[in-house]
């Protein structure tokens, strides 16, 4: 669900993979959970650069940006639906998590890690 780059490049980079909640447990914050965990295992990665990207309108959507998720870039008749065949528009997210000019965590992981505890 998150991967980093192996480039030299890179290693500050984290990408969100696709991830769905079964429909029977939306609307409980499971998405959100999940996302709050993925920040902090990047952050333990050293990736405090996360982008993603899902299809427009949907739960996923929401969910970044009340994150704090800054969208940057759309593409259209990015997806194929697989139920209709419909071609989808993509937007795509990132997200700093840290201060990377100085190399200071700022305290998202804490914070996600009190968050998630909530959940259990």
């Amino acid at each position: 669900m998150l991967s980093t780059p192996k480039s030299e490049t890179g290693p500050h980079r984290g990408f969100v993979e696709k991830f769905m909640v079964d429909p029977e447990f939306r609307g409980r914050g499971v998405g959100t959970g999940i996302m709050k965990m993925m920040e902090v295992v990047a952050l333990e990665r050293g990736a405090w650069l996360l982008m993603l990207d899902t299809d427009v309108g949907s739960l996923g959507e929401g969910i970044y940006r009340r994150m704090g998720y800054i969208e940057c870039g759309r593409i259209p008749e990015y997806d194929v639906w697989s139920k209709t065949g419909e071609l989808k528009t993509e937007v795509f997210f990132y997200k700093k998590l840290t201060q990377s000019e100085e190399g200071k965590e700022s305290s998202v992981k804490e914070e996600k890690k009190e968050d998630v505890n909530e959940l259990n």
